[in-house]
């Protein structure tokens, strides 16, 4: 029971990166539609951005990975969650330190396609 939490409090911190980063893409549409686009001014979109989105990826894809041979009953898959978990939170830490207007809209689209590929453990 208690790795089943853990699977999903991850999944359900992949869904929030997800969907916070969708809520603002309509926000900075607005702001870009307007001229007032923070991330065309500060010029942060680059590549470390989306070595940070490529990252994030990875970590979905392991989730993604482990958390069907939990489902199946392996017990070191479990253990392999809680590594995975801490890589997880240093992610969604650095997504906030960044702040949402400094990623482009493909960015901020690249996030929300990874965020569903949770969606397929359902």
């Amino acid at each position: 029971m208690k790795n089943a939490l853990k699977v999903l409090g991850i999944i359900a911190l992949a869904a929030i990166i997800g969907f916070s980063m969708a809520a603002c893409s309509k926000a900075s549409s607005n702001a870009a539609a307007s001229g007032n686009s923070a991330a065309a001014s500060t010029g942060l979109s680059g590549t470390s951005n989306d070595k940070l989105i490529d990252d994030f990826e990875k970590i979905i894809d392991e989730l993604v990975e482990l958390t069907r041979k939990v489902m199946d009953g392996d017990a070191a898959a479990a253990i392999q969650l809680e590594a995975l978990e801490e890589k997880g939170n240093i992610i969604v830490e650095e997504f906030g330190k960044r702040g949402e207007d400094n990623f482009t809209e493909a960015q901020k689209q690249r996030i929300d396609d990874i965020s569903m590929k949770v969606m397929t453990l359902f």
